[in-house]
């Protein structure tokens, strides 16, 4: 095989090459923009589910006074269902922190904090009180 052949057959083997690259290269770049447009989107989700929570919580604070100031009044079904619903509050908060990779202790803790800042400062718990209950 001559030299010019050998040349030929070698340029038709890169220009190959060369088209496969430049296929893969578009694909790619198509990608891309798939992928950042899939992005955009979820941030667009996140921040959307960011201003919902903080409205949720801008809510539940404005109610946590009412809720204060409707403890220590009415009825004795009344009062249940308010110990109740801080408990299963202080519940979640635990069950979350735990989530978060919080140990026990620290999780009881941060839990009981969030109770107070919900529904006031005489809905908290002594630590033994929180072992006993959240165990």
């Amino acid at each position: 095989m001559s030299k010019k052949s050998r040349l030929k057959k070698e340029n038709r083997r890169l220009e190959r090459r060369l088209c496969r690259l430049e296929q893969r290269n578009r694909k790619l770049k198509k990608r891309m923009k798939r992928l950042a447009r899939g992005l955009e989107e979820r941030g667009r989700t996140i921040a959307s589910l960011q201003r919902k929570l903080e409205r949720r919580r801008s809510g539940a604070a404005d109610t946590a006074p009412a809720l204060r100031a409707a403890a220590g009044k009415g009825s004795p079904a009344l009062q249940h269902r308010n110990a109740w619903q801080r408990h299963a509050f202080l519940r979640e908060r635990y069950e979350e922190h735990q989530r978060g990779g919080c140990e026990r202790q620290r999780a009881r803790e941060l839990a009981n904090r969030d109770l107070i800042g919900r529904f006031g400062d005489e809905a908290g718990y002594t630590a033994e009180q929180l072992e006993s209950i959240l165990t």
